[in-house]
């Protein structure tokens, strides 16, 4: 499935579950640092979303966008995020049907992905971020 195609599955599921939620949403006009603007509580949030696919127990969710060239065989970093860019990161998974929402506080921006563990590891570490802890919206 090309990367337009799951960009727009996210932003449709991730709209209606923050919808559900009791927040309003709406898409910026022009090109921007993020994709959707979150409303509730005389609040406004700006959202980068994520499509994040279950690896090795875990949901992996990339904090850089990328693109291909015109002949779609490199794939080429573009983007990198900045705390003032971006108030929260959600992801959709399609592999669980659910979505997570963190802060961008928590990101340590030279970090290419952040990972949300599913399932229970092998080896236990005391650093383990939980999926289950980011399915509500960090207000």
């Amino acid at each position: 499935m090309h990367s337009n195609h799951k960009g727009a599955i996210a932003e449709a599921k991730i709209r209606a579950d923050l919808l559900s939620k009791g927040f309003k949403t709406a898409t910026p006009d022009l090109p921007m640092s993020f994709d959707l603007i979150v409303y509730k509580d005389n609040k406004f949030y700006k959202v980068q979303i994520k499509y994040c696919s279950l690896k090795n127990g875990c949901l992996v969710v990339y904090l850089k966008s990328n693109h291909y060239n015109a002949r779609k065989n490199v794939k080429v970093v573009y983007k990198s995020y900045i705390k003032k860019d971006v108030d929260v990161f959600a992801a959709y998974s399609p592999d669980i049907d659910e979505c997570f929402y963190f802060s961008s506080n928590i990101l340590d921006y030279n970090s290419a992905a952040i990972n949300l563990r599913i399932e229970e590891p092998k080896h236990l570490n005391k650093n383990i971020r939980w999926a289950k802890d980011y399915r509500e919206f960090p207000v």
